[in-house]
């Protein structure tokens, strides 16, 4: 499980834009800290190699 800003690092991106780009959701743990599942987080990029990611327009719509 990894912080938000472990998990954008193992994304290639900045934490400022991951929850913007990144469709995987946090778990929220018990005490009420957000982490990221890193297998979640590979499934995502997996699907990126695949073709299965979202075009750029619809990335941008995701940041307003």
């Amino acid at each position: 499980m990894l912080k938000k800003s472990d998990a954008a690092g193992y994304c290639g991106m900045a934490a400022k834009a991951f929850e913007g780009l990144c469709p995987v959701t946090a778990v929220e743990m018990p005490n009420g800290v957000r982490l990221w599942d890193a297998r979640d987080l590979d499934a995502w990029l997996d699907g990126l190699k695949a073709g299965d990611a979202d075009s750029d327009d619809a990335i941008l719509d995701k940041l307003g």
